[in-house]
This record gives structure tokens, sequence and C-alpha cells, in this order.
């Protein structure tokens, strides 16, 4: 590949021919440009200005690093930017966006890059200046709303908005007593994910204080840049969007609390965003005035006209924009899992990681035990949670990644679930238990079998070493689940031979120096490619509503037996060197 230095020097060459340029001494490119790190170059050109005149203008090109692997970063003279402000697709930093991030330069062609670059750069600035490319201010409405245009401007983010329809025009302020990641307010209009919010901050002791919002609608009228608004601008946008909106506003800004925050929507790319502001506490005592004589919306209209509001765009937040993102291949019924899970130990906690990716599954959590330091080598939980109930532990883990999500926890175990709250499974849409206990997974399966369970369940436990991991899938209508064992309750796909178990070979089993308690040896890392090599078998059943019985079997490092000096089962020996083998239910 073409080095930097030399990429650069075969771009000067090229573009020298048509183009004047000077390189910036180190001084003037660190008073341009503070914060820039990287070699700087004048171009000064012409564009085609209205009523076809030339215009003189200068673009100071940067060269990151990794030129020629990235195009050069393009920016306006700020002269030039003051004179022909404001104009699409050139920021306020006097940015020119010349190729989205998915453009990609041809690394060998360093020369033709840079020319193009300059090409593209000028198209941009002649389509401004010439109001052709008006409307794109419309699709860059965001970046506009958020720049800042002076000392006197303030653009506030720190916002997060919680909907899961559309909005009203009452919708209600959280104010954080201290941000969580740097997010003050939160927006919302006390629907259902607005509750389990609320929850969140009540659980983990966030204090806070709530008031009104208002919600003028949805905003036709194209405005343009620049967005630094007073108060007299913003009330003559709120008058333009309807009359009767106009007079509710009016009555919003009247009443007494604060912070007042109104907010719009506008339709960018088919998309609703919102955006609105918020103006600052009027001063009601003025001389001249009886006191209470003078009203909020008047002082703002009158006295405070010129005084500038604080625009705000705040962060949508929900399952919708959160799945649209992180959703991947979209099923074509997408539903709402509600996923009951007995034992999140190693393998549970695990699962739940991957079964969270679906941010609008809710959780039922059941374990009764306690994170210790000798389970943090293989467990989804880290060393703070150590001493805390596992499944109040991972109720905790999965708030803070997602604190509108519907978690529940019980310190308790699955038999004294399924005998004093059998609701709390069978309102689920599966059963997923990970306990690795024989006789309780017996007993639940044949609970299924007498139909006092009435949900899909499914069973996920692992061999030794990991050699082989295993899951079974069982419904009400087809529960087989006794077929798949032998007459000493052995299974009957174990990939260690189960004359090792019936011996009770000490190799199988591990016991902690001073412990009492013996426990399976495995690895993090091969409970990993366990659950990663299961898990898309698992999700296709899940959401196809599987209403057949299936089981899987994972097959580990089978060189590990030998190593061991322990004996492959028949079924062992007649696997392919496959990962996973599938196969239907006896």
């Amino acid at each position: 590949m073409i080095s930097h230095e030399e990429a650069k020097k075969i771009a000067y060459e090229s573009l020298s021919k048509i183009e004047e340029i000077r390189i910036l001494p180190e001084h003037e490119r660190k008073k341009l440009f503070p914060k820039l790190d990287a070699e700087g170059w004048e171009v000064s050109t012409e564009v085609l200005a209205p009523n076809k005149v030339q215009e003189e203008i200068s673009l100071l090109l940067f060269f990151l690093e990794d030129f020629p692997l990235s195009f050069p970063i393009v920016f306006l003279g700020k002269d030039d930017h003051e004179r022909i402000k404001f104009i699409p697709h050139v920021e306020i930093s006097c940015l020119v966006c010349t190729f989205d991030n998915l453009a990609k330069p041809n690394p060998n062609l360093p020369g033709e890059v840079v020319v193009e670059t300059v090409r593209k750069a000028k198209r941009i600035i002649e389509d401004g200046i010439n109001k052709v490319n008006m409307f794109d201010f419309e699709d860059e409405f965001i970046a506009y709303w958020e720049s800042k245009y002076s000392d006197k401007d303030t653009v506030l983010k720190d916002l997060l908005l919680l909907i899961e329809g559309p909005l009203s025009s009452g919708v209600k302020l959280i104010k954080l007593e201290k941000p969580i990641s740097n997010m003050s307010y939160v927006i919302h209009q006390d629907e259902e994910i607005a509750i389990r919010f609320k929850d969140f901050l009540s659980d983990f002791k966030r204090k806070f204080t709530e008031s009104e919002g208002y919600f003028l609608g949805e905003l036709v009228k194209k405005i343009k840049p620049p967005y630094d608004f007073t108060n007299k601008e913003v009330i003559q946008l709120a008058k333009e969007s309807s009359i009767e909106n106009f007079e509710k506003y009016q009555a919003y800004i009247n009443s007494h609390h604060y912070p007042k925050l109104v907010l719009f929507s506008k339709k960018i790319d088919g998309e609703l965003r919102f955006f609105g502001w918020f103006h600052r506490k009027p001063l009601l005592e003025r001389n001249g005035f009886r006191p209470g004589s003078l009203k909020p919306f008047q002082v703002l209209s009158t006295f405070e006209w010129g005084k500038h509001i604080l625009r705000v765009s705040p962060e949508v937040f929900n399952d919708a924009r959160l799945h649209k993102r992180s959703a991947g291949i979209q099923h074509e019924n997408p539903k709402s899992m509600v996923y009951a899970i007995a034992g999140v130990g190693s393998i549970g906690s695990n699962l739940v990681h991957f079964l969270r990716s679906d941010h609008s599954a809710e959780f039922r959590l059941v374990d009764q035990d306690h994170l210790k330091v000798e389970n943090l080598g293989r467990h989804l939980l880290g060393l703070e949670y150590v001493n805390k109930n596992k499944a109040f532990g991972i109720k905790e883990f999965l708030m803070r990644a997602n604190p509108t999500g519907k978690i529940s926890a019980r310190d308790s175990s699955i038999y004294a679930i399924v005998e004093n709250e059998l609701e709390y499974i069978n309102e689920s849409d599966i059963l997923v238990v990970c306990i690795g206990e024989e006789n309780i997974e017996k007993w639940i399966a044949n609970k299924l079998e007498s139909k006092i369970l009435k949900v899909p369940i499914l069973f996920v436990w692992v061999e030794p070493y990991l050699i082989g991991g295993h899951c079974i899938y069982v419904t009400p209508d087809d529960n087989n689940y006794t077929a798949l064992f032998d007459a000493n309750g052995l299974f009957k796909f174990n990939i260690i031979d189960n004359g090792e178990y019936l011996s009770g070979n000490p190799i199988l089993s591990q016991r902690e120096a001073g412990c009492q308690t013996n426990f399976t040896p495995y690895s993090a890392d091969q409970v990993l490619s366990f659950i990663g090599a299961i898990y898309p078998y698992i999700s296709k059943i899940i959401h196809d509503g599987e209403t057949r019985a299936k089981c899987f079997s994972w097959v580990g490092d089978r060189s590990a037996l030998l190593r061991l000096g322990l004996n492959l089962s028949k079924f062992g020996k007649e696997l392919d060197d496959v990962v996973l083998v599938h196969q239907n239910i006896l």
C-alpha cells in the first residue's frame, strides 16, 4: 500500500495542477483548529455564484494519519463561512460534509481521491449559495438544531424521551437530582415504560422531581437556521402551529410550575423526531405593575421577548428504537417474550446475556443461591455482586443496562415457586431450566406431564469439562422427556460414556480444598462456546412457536477425554467433527 507521506505527495501533485495550494504552517493550523492534529492545506479556488459570477473561496483540507485509507477532512474558510452562511451540508464548525461514513476511498489512487473531494466540496458550496439544495436543510435538521450559533445560545442534549405511542399535548418531565450517564431529564407521558423507569429510580434510590411539559404537535412549517431562537421567535412558531394549540400553549406558560418544557415533532426521512425548548423563568415583579398582575406569557412576549430560550434535543429511548438498531433480521411476527428462568448460575446467567438481545423481553428469574467468589470465573456477574442473591443480581444487572425492562426476581427454589406461585411460571411463554439437578428436572417434567405446568420447557445442562452440552425442549402437547433417559436415569446422548457416571469416576467432579461442595469443572470460554452454538436453535424454537419436542447435543473438545482417561460414549463415537448435532426427540 502507498505510505501516508507518499500518498500526500501524489495528491499534492495531482491537485496543484488544477488548484492553488498552500501548506499551512503549524502555528496557523493550531490557531485555526487547535484540536486537529493533522497536516493541513489551504486550497484557493472559485465557485459559480448567482448570475454566473465566479466567487473566490478557500477550502482547508486536513489529512488524518490513516490517509489514503480515509478521505481528507474539508472545512470552508472561516471568513467565507461567515459571509455565505448558512447553507446545507456545511456545519457551524465550517466542516463540509463531503462523503458519508459508508463511502470508501481507493487507497491506491490518492490523487484522484483528493481531486474528487475538492470537487464535491465545491459542488456543495455552489448549490448552497445558488439555493438549489435548500430542501436538504430538512434532512440535516438534527445537526443544525443541535449546533451552537452564539455565546448566548444553549443546546441541551441531556434528555431521554420515553414513549411507546404518539405524544399527547400533556407530557411530563422528570428532573434527576444526579444525572445518569450525563442524562439529567426524562420526558414521558406515564406509559408503562415510564412507570418501569420510575420503579428503577426508586429501586436504586435515585431522587427526582416531576413537572408538566407541553407538546405542540408536528411542525409542518420548514424553518431554516440559525436556530438560536428568542422567546419572540418560538412564540411565533407556536402560534403558527395552530390557534387551538396556541391557546393551550399560553395556558401552559401561565401555569405555576417550572421548568417550562415545550416539544414539537418533525418528520425526517419518514420518521417522527422530537425537539423543543425550555423557557427561562420570567421576572414577574416589575416597577409600575401591581404584584401578581403580570402573567408569565405576557412577560415573555413583551419585556423578555429578546431573551434566548434553551433549545433541547431529546434522545428517544424505547423498545421500538432499540429493536430497529439491534435486532438484525426481523421475524415476521415479532412477539414480546416472557422468559421464566430457573437457575441463573454459570449456564443460566450467560444464556440470559443472549436472550436479552430482545429488548422488549420480560425476565422472571428464580434462584435461591448467592454468588460466591469461586463463581466469578464463569458467571455473567462480577465482583460487585458477590454475596448477593444471583436472581436479584441478574435483575440489577439487566436494569442497569435497560432501566425500562420488565424484570422480576425470586429468592426461592423453582420447587417452591411451582408449589406456591404457579402463575409466575404459567403466565410466561417458556420456562428455561438451568439448575443441573436431575431429581428436580424430572419433577418439573412430571409437572408438565400432569398439566400443572402449562408452558413449554427448555432444559439446559452440561457434562464435566464441557465435553458435551445438552438441551431438551418439551411442550404441553409433546412431552416425552422420560424417553431420553435409560433405566439408570442417565441421558441417552451423553458424550461421556454412561459407564463413567455409573462407576462414580472421581475425575468427573472436583472439590475445592476446605469446601464441602463438589463442582463440575469447565471454563468460561467453553460456556460461551456452548451457548453461542445452541442459541440460534433455541431462538428459532422460541420465535417459531415450536409445538414439537426437540433435543440438541453440543460436542466440545473430545480429545480432552483421552487426556483425562475417560471413555467416549457410543453416541459420541458416531458423531462427525461438527460442533452441534440436532435431532428430533424420540
